[in-house]
């Protein structure tokens, strides 16, 4: 199955492609292969999110899980505004009814990032 893209500004070649890391939040290490392509990756927990020093980041995307074992997608962003981060998030869903819907509430959570859900 093809991976479903509900925001066209972030095709798998911008994340593949761009030299920014990758970070990973949470996510299993067969996606993260999947999603990263030639960006370094790094894998952090929720809890590092405050002192990995993310705002800093150039280019980067962070990835998570719409609805994780510990924290889901809207406490991943809450602590990334917290920490300063601007950048691109990248939100991984089941299938669902209306993908649009979710991607404008995280957008909306999201404040100063863009959010793209990919749909898989």
């Amino acid at each position: 199955m093809t991976p479903r893209l509900t925001s066209p500004d972030m095709s798998p070649d911008t994340r593949a492609n761009g030299t920014g890391p990758f970070v990973s939040i949470a996510l299993p290490a067969a996606l993260v292969a999947e999603l990263a392509g030639a960006r370094p990756v790094w894998k952090l927990t929720h809890d590092d999110i405050p002192g990995a020093n993310l705002a800093q980041l150039k280019d980067a995307v962070v990835a998570c899980l719409l609805m994780g074992g510990k924290t889901d997608a809207l406490d991943v962003l809450a602590a990334l505004t917290a920490a300063g981060y601007a950048g691109a998030v990248l939100v991984i869903a089941p299938p669902m009814p209306n993908p649009r819907m979710i991607e404008r509430e995280l957008a909306r959570a999201a404040k100063t990032m863009k959010v793209t859900l990919l749909v898989r």
